[in-house]
């Protein structure tokens, strides 16, 4: 069964009140079989959690997602399902790519806000676990990752691994045309915003989707 999925990291801006919102978006929006998980630190009933072993700072959880065998769509917390969504995701259920990312906008590379993969890629979690010291030694320690003075995040990590493994990869923007858009550059800051064409709008730093009024959150 398709397994959808969430990273609630404590300590940052998100909480389980935005695990609630993303949940609630899936139970409208999408109608075919799925299961819904977070993977958290920290534990509430309200949702199934598969709990972070590995002390990965921040952002940076979201390598332990790959610990979970696919059919998986993994969403951030800052993401606004706005339609249906069923045929995309079918679409994805028969595809024979191994992932399926969000294209970064301003590198050109995966962008891990939204990802799906069919099979097992236990190797990408293997592989960032086996070269931790290495990515601390080049970035800074694991507790601030964050503020190394190279930017870096989970999708730097990600790219470097995927670049140098047997996989085959591609993004949503080449086969979904407008289905899924960023608020702020396909949008315009949800200028653009056309619920009928737009079904999953993802944001990346500010306005959240809390702070904005145009999309209903």
């Amino acid at each position: 069964m398709l397994k959808i999925l969430t990273v609630m990291k404590s300590g940052g801006i998100y909480n389980f009140d935005h695990v609630s919102k993303i949940k609630e978006q899936c139970e409208r929006h999408i109608t075919i079989p799925y299961k819904f998980y977070c993977l958290s630190d920290k534990f509430d009933e309200q949702f199934n959690i598969i709990s972070l072993t590995d002390n990965w700072p921040s952002w940076f959880s979201k390598l332990e997602l790959f610990k979970i065998m696919g059919p998986c769509f993994y969403l951030d917390l800052d993401t606004i399902i706005t339609n249906n969504i069923d045929t995309i995701l079918e679409k994805y259920l028969k595809s024979s790519t191994d992932l399926i990312t969000l294209r970064d906008k301003l590198s050109n590379k995966i962008g891990s806000g939204l990802m799906f993969w069919n099979n097992d890629l236990e190797d990408i979690y293997k592989t960032a676990i086996n070269s931790r010291n290495m990515f601390e030694a080049k970035y800074g320690t694991r507790k601030n990752y964050a503020r190394a003075s190279v930017p870096f995040g989970d999708q730097e990590i990600l790219n470097q691994i995927v670049s140098q493994a047997n996989l085959t990869t591609s993004f949503f923007d080449d086969q979904n045309g407008k289905d899924i858009v960023s608020f702020k550059f396909d949008l315009q800051n949800g200028k653009l915003f056309n619920q009928d064409i737009h079904k999953i709008v993802f944001f990346h730093g500010n306005p959240r989707p809390w702070n904005q009024n145009i999309i209903i959150y």
